[in-house]
């Protein structure tokens, strides 16, 4: 019994690290728009930015920490993130350039488990961050110039390997980090050769 309290203790700290909660979430402009429960558009106001996400329900992983497989709302809410992350690396392209992508899968980084500990008035789930959990997500996208001239397409299955290596406590409590941090670098690398200068 001592040595079950003892190793429970020394697991609080990582739990804390681990959480996403689900109400920490940005809060996104209204981007979203929901056609049949097999296709979410995502869209961004000035066009430059379009999302398919494809058969949502049928994802790996895109589930509560409470590992509620039906949660749509979660699920437009990640999309949401998700959408903000590519309209930010969009931007660092030439101006009148556009994108649209077409998700076939999303895997978020980590497994969902009930932690069974109670914090505040009820109980908190944790999202475990294993190395063999790795974030994956499966998509094809088509990038045109200002003159709707297609410049770059293919279709690809993302994923980050190493994706617990080099990220601080502090910032990997940060909502779909992990995912944020493997879009940005393949985008980077991907599109090295026409962003901006300033970025």
């Amino acid at each position: 019994m001592k040595t079950s309290m003892l190793t429970f203790c020394t697991m609080i700290p990582t739990l804390f690290a681990l959480m996403y909660s689900s109400t920490s979430f940005a809060d996104e402009s209204d981007v979203l728009t929901v056609v049949n429960d097999d296709l979410v558009v995502t869209e961004s106001m000035e066009g430059a930015l379009t999302i398919n996400w494809e058969k949502p329900r049928s994802y790996t992983d895109v589930r509560r920490s409470n590992g509620n497989p039906n949660s749509k709302k979660y699920r437009h809410r990640v999309f949401k993130n998700i959408h903000g992350t590519f309209e930010e690396l969009v931007g660092k392209l030439p101006d009148g350039f556009s994108m649209n992508v077409v998700v076939d899968n999303l895997d978020l980084a980590g497994d969902t488990r009930t932690a069974g500990v109670k914090f505040g008035s009820g109980l908190s789930d944790v999202r475990i961050m294993r190395q063999i959990d790795i974030p994956r997500m499966s998509f094809s996208y088509e990038v045109k110039d200002d003159s709707g001239e297609v410049v770059s397409s293919q279709s690809l299955n993302l994923k980050d390997m190493n994706y617990l290596q080099g990220a601080s406590r502090m910032r990997s409590s940060e909502p779909l980090f992990y995912e944020t941090r493997m879009l940005t670098k393949w985008f980077k690398k991907e599109f090295k050769n026409v962003l901006q200068a300033d970025t």
